[in-house]
């Protein structure tokens, strides 16, 4: 059985992939250090929520 993640962002429920489109958003504008926003853009899904992970843990 494969569970559903379900993230909440400013009372919003949105699906993995809807929420790393909106931090892949978040550090395109505004990149974390050592990344360019090109290399934000290219990131597939699980590297943006791994990266988002590990500056936010």
């Amino acid at each position: 059985m494969i569970a559903t993640v379900i993230y909440e962002v400013d009372g919003v429920k949105m699906s993995e992939k809807e929420f790393a489109n909106h931090i892949r958003d978040k550090y395109i504008k505004n990149p974390p250090e050592g990344y360019s926003s090109k290399e934000i853009a290219s990131m597939d899904d699980e590297d943006i929520l791994d990266m988002d992970y590990f500056l936010n843990e």
